[in-house]
C-alpha cells in the first residue's frame, strides 16, 4: 500500500511539473489576436488583427465593412512594447490559463464575433478556439483574455481606430 501512494505521489508530481509554465517571457514569444463584429449590416461591421512580437514591435489592422480588397477601408498602425510591458502580456496570458487551459468545444453560436488567438511560446503553438465555439463555462474566461490583450495597444491607436470607423458608418449613410 505504501509503495502505491509513493507511486501515485510521484505520477501527481510529474503531471503537475508537465502543466506549468515558467514563468519568465520566452525570447520566441509572440502572439496573433483576430476579432471581428460578427453578423452586422456592413456599415456597422469591422475586424482587427493584432500581432505581437517576437520582440518588442506590435501591429493592429484594422478593416472596416466586408470588402477586405478596398484598401481604403484599411488602417494599419505599427507600436512598441516595453520589455517590461512585454512581461505583464505573457503573465497575464500564463495566469489566463492561455498554456494550460484544455479548452472544450461547445454549442457555437450564430452571428457572434468571431476570434482567434494563437500564442507562441517555448517553440510551441497555443490556440484559443472562436469564441462562438467554446462551452458555456469557458466562454467567459476566453472572452476576458481575448479583450485582456487588446488593452496592450495603446489607447492612442485604438481612440484612431473609432474614429476611422465612425467616420466609415457616417458616409456609409
Amino acid at each position: 500500500m505504501r509503495n502505491y501512494l509513493v507511486l501515485l505521489l510521484i505520477i501527481s508530481l510529474f503531471f503537475a511539473a508537465c502543466t506549468r509554465v515558467p514563468a519568465e517571457r520566452p525570447p520566441d514569444f509572440s502572439l496573433s489576436l483576430y476579432w471581428d463584429t460578427g453578423s452586422l449590416p456592413p456599415k456597422y461591421r469591422y475586424e482587427y488583427v493584432i500581432a505581437i512580437g517576437p520582440g518588442n514591435q506590435g501591429q493592429l489592422v484594422y478593416q472596416a465593412g466586408y470588402d477586405t480588397a478596398d484598401e481604403s477601408l484599411r488602417r494599419v498602425s505599427d507600436f512598441t512594447l516595453a520589455d517590461e510591458r512585454l512581461d505583464e502580456l505573457y503573465t497575464y496570458l500564463n495566469e489566463q490559463g492561455v498554456f494550460t487551459t484544455r479548452w472544450k468545444i461547445g454549442r457555437k453560436l450564430i452571428g457572434g464575433s468571431n476570434t482567434s488567438l494563437i500564442v507562441t511560446a517555448f517553440a510551441r503553438e497555443y490556440r484559443l478556439p472562436s469564441l462562438v465555439e467554446f462551452s458555456d463555462e469557458q466562454r467567459t474566461l476566453a472572452r476576458e483574455t481575448i479583450e485582456g490583450v487588446a488593452t496592450f495597444v495603446p489607447e492612442s491607436i485604438w481612440t484612431e481606430m473609432d474614429a476611422f470607423q465612425e467616420a466609415y458608418e457616417q458616409s456609409s449613410d
